[in-house]
């Protein structure tokens, strides 16, 4: 019985040593838990933390998806309706850019479906929340343009971006997404999920779980 109670004693110790998970009684689960000095989120055992690489990483705190939808990312650039931008290809999309050279091209990771937090310093919500109108308004490819206002410092942008171009050699899926919009002093975070249309609706449910576990420490207190 001691060696039972001894072998139990053990287990516990180490499960919560380890720092992998943690249980939340709201949820009902063990989850994993992302925590800083802003913010802190949980998200499920099976999604993992990843880097883009510190050529993408931009303002970006931190990128985390299912395993399974992480793969090794190329950015390349080409031009498209005359502009020249960058373009995110996988290892099984090399085959449509034949005369790219690859061993060039940036190298880091990126999900089919995934969720990241994003920080735009020194900037009002209005501004960020305009952007997005504007790019509703000004572009064909925005589709199911929704905005809800929660309150002066929170706003919720849900849209669909056309996958489909005038060129048949950029005739990509489309993509969808839901950001979690927040003004935090002067400074505006972004939590955002974003998927394609053929993964967002089977991690819809664990990335509307993440999305709305952010808090910011101060609202913990």
């Amino acid at each position: 019985m001691k060696n039972f109670i001894l072998f139990l004693l053990i287990v516990l110790l180490t499960s919560c040593g380890s720092g992998d998970t943690v249980f939340v009684p709201s949820l009902n689960k063990r989850v994993k838990v992302f925590k800083n000095d802003t913010f802190q989120i949980y998200y499920p055992k099976k999604w993992v933390k990843f880097d883009e690489g510190e050529t993408f990483q931009n303002k970006t705190v931190i990128n985390i998806a299912p395993e399974e939808k992480i793969y090794n990312a190329y950015w390349i650039k080409k031009k498209i309706y005359g502009k020249t931008i960058r373009i995110n290809v996988s290892e099984e999309g090399k085959k449509s850019y034949p005369n790219t050279d690859f061993d060039k091209a940036l190298k880091g990771k990126d999900a089919w479906a995934k969720v990241l937090i994003d920080i735009k310093k020194s900037k009002l919500i209005d501004e960020v929340v305009t952007k997005y109108l504007q790019y509703e308004i000004n572009s064909s490819r925005f589709k199911k343009f929704k905005l809800s206002r929660i309150n002066d410092n929170y706003y919720i942008i849900s849209y669909r971006i056309n996958g489909k171009t005038r060129k048949t050699d950029y005739n990509f899926g489309d993509s969808l997404a839901k950001i979690y919009i927040r003004q935090h002093g002067n400074d505006v975070y972004q939590i955002i999920y974003m998927a394609s249309q053929y993964s967002y609706n089977e991690y819809q449910d664990e990335a509307s779980m993440i999305l709305r576990s952010f808090k910011f420490l101060d609202e913990l207190e």
